[in-house]
């Protein structure tokens, strides 16, 4: 083969290649709607990691501060990072409030930013943002971990009858439901009300969580209550396997 006729071929592969990375290129970003999709779905399905690659996607190619579908992607990618854990979810749930603060979502950014402290330990600024979350806009499942998470920072913070409050707008069947039986019954006890935290505990001896720890508040209850029958009763059961804090 001559050498120009080589070098033809060659440039023409060149040209074919280039065109067609060209064209993948221009379906991939060029379809920031199909990945925004995308990224919903898989974050439906808790798969935040890759859900959170489709939202940057976007993100990297919509520059328009004022479009809907940034500003959408801008939410669940800073969801995507609380959920992951990541170190800059405080920063991208702090920014989303400053950049969009008429934004319907951000009495959402609020109850998030409430999750996020209250991981962190810091609870009075967790029980802050959580008073400034707008409930009614929260789902049942969302609802029940604002009440037990807002009475657990009221319980930590010592303010005893907010903290009752809130667990006992917890509803049963939820996975905060024995938790919050389990406060409760906890409140009721360092508050001498014995007879509702033995029914508390009563009904904790099923639970597999509290199961181990609810029949020594109730042996406990039982001696302060001189019903010194069913403490030996039960009591010499649990001196096999107590630990020595127990």
């Amino acid at each position: 083969m001559k050498k120009s006729s080589r070098l033809s071929l060659i440039l023409v592969f060149i040209f074919v290649y280039i065109t067609l990375s060209i064209g993948q290129k221009t379906s991939f970003y060029y379809n920031p709607e199909s990945e925004y999709r995308l990224g919903i779905d898989l974050f439906d399905k808790e798969k935040f990691g890759a859900a959170r690659e489709k939202f940057d996607n976007v993100l990297n190619f919509i520059n328009n501060p004022g479009s809907e579908l940034r500003i959408n992607a801008e939410y669940y990618d800073a969801i995507c990072a609380l959920e992951l854990f990541n170190s800059d979810a405080e920063y991208k749930l702090n920014q989303f409030m400053i950049n969009h603060p008429t934004n319907s979502r951000v009495n959402l950014i609020s109850f998030q930013l409430g999750r996020l402290t209250y991981r962190n330990k810091k609870y009075n600024s967790a029980q802050k943002n959580f008073s400034e979350t707008d409930i009614s806009e929260l789902n049942n499942k969302q609802l029940s971990e604002y009440y037990f998470k807002s009475g657990y920072c009221y319980f930590k913070t010592k303010k005893m009858q907010e903290a009752k409050q809130a667990f006992m707008q917890i509803n049963d069947g939820t996975k905060y439901s024995s938790p919050s039986n389990y406060y409760l019954s906890h409140i009721a006890y360092i508050e001498g009300d014995f007879e509702n935290a033995l029914e508390g505990f009563t009904n904790l001896l099923e639970d597999n969580n509290f199961k181990s720890i609810a029949p020594y508040y109730i042996v406990q209850i039982q001696f302060m209550q001189k019903k010194y029958e069913q403490v030996l009763e039960m009591a010499p059961d649990l001196l096999i396997n107590a630990t020595k804090k127990r």
